[in-house]
């Protein structure tokens, strides 16, 4: 008998051109190594056939045998270490960080975009909102922009030259353009569209064995543990192609590990600010979820008796464990309360092209409990991440979360 070793695993996942359809192109070992491009951390795969019951009455208690269709299905369950990727040949730009193109599969996208600092400041930015700069110049803001919160303005460049003033055309805040980033940065951002969020073909190699699926979408969850690197544990459903023998990567088509060290979960700068004043907490627990509703639609039509996995909703949010403070510091209670939204910030990482910022505006407490850490008062704190709504009474859309690689 020969064994099959739990550690030797390997994973790869591209985007489809026809989603629900396989892409044949990871089938040749050359095409699927651009594909394993990431760190995979204890990777899991579950298979779902499903199966009826006869239930045929007889002059016995005997079951006959289900029926088995063939429908099958498959649960892909890893982690990715949260790292940057900074392109080696020109050593001022940045390519596509793996995790970037990754969560796209979770209903996120991944697009390039400027930053730069910015002066004289009226009003706060909002993400999705287009951006003019000195008439010349047109871009879309990601993440938002809070003056004297926010270390950076952020936004993808549609048109033109970015030059002199800025202004936002549904906000309607202003600001001078600053020191221009002398390289790119990666967003990513949750999309409502469907028709923007592509599908997974993939095979998970298991020392000697290979599952091929397709159509597959899914969730992501971080875990921030302290002084450890972060790892965002991703779930995909999707379509099992089929299960077959085969190597795993090897020579010249292994995959590269990813060169970026993910950095230590410290000095992340994480704040709130309440619309008045910001405040950091002392915290050394934190999970975010992205929470989405993934079902495998079943399609009667198809001869596998599916069409893709769809993101059909998400509940962003998560929690944290934050020291309680006198109420002149900050006051978790009223917060909670009066269901304040707390634009949120921190980073992970420190060096450029290993920066890791996460941007969520609108989060509100939904549930806190008084706990102990090493003696101190404590409180358990859930949140849920929204889109917030503005002083004019419009809502934000697609803003709950965003995190900059940069």
């Amino acid at each position: 008998m020969v064994e099959i070793l739990v550690r030797k695993r390997q994973l790869t996942l591209k985007s489809e051109t026809v989603k629900g359809t396989y892409e044949t192109g990871l089938d040749t070992d050359s095409t699927a190594k651009a594909t394993a491009d990431f760190n995979l951390v204890d990777p899991t795969w579950t298979p779902n056939s499903t199966n009826f019951a006869r239930d045929i009455r007889t002059s016995t208690l005997a079951l006959f045998p289900n029926t088995f269709p063939g429908v099958t299905s498959a649960d892909l369950t890893f982690g990715v270490e949260l790292a940057g990727e900074k392109d080696n040949v020109s050593g001022t730009d940045f390519v596509e960080p793996p995790l970037a193109r990754l969560l796209t599969f979770a209903g996120f996208d991944s697009v390039a975009v400027q930053g730069a600092t910015v002066t004289a400041v009226t009003g706060e930015f909002r993400h999705g909102e287009t951006l003019t700069f000195g008439g010349t110049g047109t871009g879309t803001c990601v993440g938002g922009y809070r003056d004297s919160f926010h270390a950076k303005l952020y936004w993808k460049l549609d048109s033109g030259t970015t030059t002199g003033t800025i202004t936002g055309d549904v906000s309607g805040a202003t600001a001078t353009l600053g020191v221009k980033d002398t390289y790119t940065t990666w967003s990513c951002s949750p999309l409502s569209d469907a028709a923007n969020i592509p599908t997974a073909s993939g095979i998970y190699y298991v020392d000697g064995k290979r599952a091929k699926v397709k159509a597959g979408r899914g969730d992501v969850s971080f875990t921030f543990t302290h002084a450890d690197r972060v790892v965002a544990t991703m779930t995909l459903q999707t379509i099992l192609e089929a299960y077959i023998d085969g190597a795993l990567l090897s020579g010249a088509n292994a995959p590269i590990v990813q060169q970026a060290k993910p950095p230590a979960n410290l000095g992340t700068g994480f704040k709130f600010h309440d619309g008045t004043a910001s405040y950091a907490p002392c915290y050394n627990t934190l999970e975010i979820g992205m929470n989405n509703t993934v079902a495998l639609r079943e399609c009667t039509t198809e001869d596998d008796g599916w069409d893709v996995a769809t993101i059909g909703g998400r509940t962003p949010g998560g929690s944290i464990n934050v020291d309680e403070v006198l109420n002149t510091t900050f006051d978790y209670v009223a917060a909670y309360e009066a269901g304040t939204t707390l634009d949120t910030v921190f980073s992970i990482g420190s060096t450029v092209g290993n920066v890791m910022e996460f941007r969520a505006p609108a989060l509100q407490i939904s549930n806190l409990s008084e706990g102990d850490r090493d003696g101190t008062t404590i409180f358990d704190m859930q949140f849920n991440l929204t889109a917030g709504q503005f002083s004019d009474g419009t809502f934000g859309a697609d803003n709950e979360l965003t995190l900059l690689f940069i």
